[in-house]
């Protein structure tokens, strides 16, 4: 990270202001494998991102805030760039902190046993290409973890270690006009004392079956079943950090989301109810998954391991057989200075053959080794 004060002759708009432009360039080797396919070889990006944030001091602690975020593909793949958490706000030290913009939901700011980069994707032909992806990091657990397009988020201060926030999505589905508003709301509780660390977030989609499916716009449910019951995820975990150890074990449970949805509302899984091929949130579809997650830093090396298990789904109240997932993933990274990360990684990812993500109704495995690289600024 890197603070400059922007002349006033370059910008005269934030004159004499601090500005502080930051970001990082992420990347990875990796070999992955299918049991249904081909393996191959790939070059991913991993994160890559750039931005610039900064303040304007009001008076008596009060503040304007805002930052700028961009993510884009070193690995060429992508043709725009893509907007990561971007915002303008205000905020005192002792009220909190108000801001508008493309805004984390409170799942992505928990995912704290999260270790691990990886941009690998099996690129399968047929219909189940967009379902699987590299099994080198901890992508089923943390898919909802996404950022809300369209939104208002109030962040508390610290009180003794508990801090608290409230977002809310206004029309997450806002370029359609035929089907109701697909809100989304936010709320996030932690708490931290000496390495410790507590959190629970909470999402709810409003009117999941409002949200279009792909380019076309094709309608999410069926005529019938239109007005069905909001989506909702509960997520707690809990551990404890500090410069040597990290130790954290997260339980999620929800409605409405298969294993590989980052949103209900844009679900491409279907499950058979009564005959018909119904949406998730129609189907009263319920998940629960759970991951442990260990690392150990001794100089500049930081070997890990997570493992992650989702059970069976229900799917209208009955159990769906054959239908959870295993993962298991162990690596090590080694520190070549403050801001430059080298790392290996092997990874295995098991879906049962009932599965939304199993092909051909098989249980099905993917593996995936990579070594990957991470330089800051």
């Amino acid at each position: 990270m890197r603070t400059a004060v922007i002349p006033l002759m370059l910008l005269p708009g934030i004159a004499l202001a601090d500005v502080t432009l930051y970001g990082s360039v992420q990347g990875s080797l990796g070999r992955h494998a299918i049991s249904q396919g081909a393996s191959q070889s790939r070059i991913d990006d991993t994160g890559s991102s750039f931005g610039a944030k900064g303040n304007e001091l009001l008076g008596s602690g009060l503040k304007t805030i805002w930052q700028i975020e961009f993510d884009f593909g070193m690995d060429g793949t992508k043709e725009h760039l893509g907007l990561n958490e971007t915002f303008v706000g205000i905020e005192d030290p002792s009220l909190g902190k108000l801001r508008i913009g493309n805004l984390n939901n409170a799942l992505k700011d928990m995912t704290t046993l999260n270790q691990w980069k990886s941009g690998g994707q099996i690129k399968h032909a047929g219909a189940e290409a967009d379902k699987n992806y590299g099994a080198d990091a901890l992508t089923v657990f943390t898919n909802p973890a996404q950022f809300l397009k369209n939104a208002i988020r109030y962040d508390t201060p610290s009180f003794g270690g508990f801090s608290a926030n409230l977002a809310y999505g206004f029309g997450e589905n806002r370029n359609r006009d035929d089907g109701p508003s697909a809100d989304r709301t936010s709320v996030g509780l932690r708490y931290q004392t000496s390495g410790w660390f507590a959190a629970y977030a909470y999402l709810r989609e409003q009117n999941p079956c409002g949200t279009g499916v792909s380019d076309d716009q094709k309608k999410h449910c069926l005529p019938q079943t239109a007005n069905v019951a909001a989506a909702n995820l509960h997520y707690v975990e809990g551990g404890y950090r500090d410069d040597h150890w990290l130790l954290a074990l997260a339980l999620q449970q929800a409605r409405g989301y298969d294993w590989s949805d980052q949103f209900s509302g844009a679900s491409k899984s279907r499950y058979t109810v009564n005959g018909q091929q119904l949406a998730p949130a129609e189907a009263k579809l319920r998940t629960r998954q759970a991951a442990l997650s260990l690392a150990y830093t001794t100089g500049a090396f930081t070997p890990k391991l997570t493992l992650a298990r989702g059970w069976d789904q229900q799917v209208n109240g009955a159990k769906l057989a054959q239908s959870g997932y295993r993962q298991w993933i162990a690596g090590v990274d080694y520190a070549l200075s403050k801001r430059t990360t080298a790392g290996l990684a092997h990874g295995r990812l098991t879906f049962d053959q009932n599965a939304n993500q199993a092909l051909y109704g098989k249980t099905t495995q993917l593996t995936a080794t990579s070594v990957n690289f991470t330089h800051k600024f």
